[in-house]
């Protein structure tokens, strides 16, 4: 699912309805700050792509998205990941 080159500020809610279907989400070139605790409910996902937002929080529960293979997070704000 491409989301990206929009100026989402955070991710839509609408998302965990593909919880168990969703493959790829690229939510690239956004104003994203954060990634949601909501980001482990897509436990499909094998690959996301975060880059070019402005985001300085990945929740810990990323952790629940076993199958992720791919994580782009290039240019960001990021100090830590969980």
């Amino acid at each position: 699912l491409n989301l990206s080159h929009n100026t989402w500020k955070t991710l839509p809610p609408e998302l965990d309805d593909f919880s168990k279907t969703l493959l790829h989400l690229d939510v690239s070139n956004n104003n994203l700050s954060a990634i949601p605790p909501s980001i482990g409910n897509l436990v499909l996902l094998k690959s996301l792509d975060v880059s070019r937002n402005q985001i300085d929080i990945i929740d810990g529960a990323i952790g629940k998205c076993i199958r992720l293979r791919k994580l782009n997070v290039a240019a960001n704000r990021l100090e830590c990941f969980p």
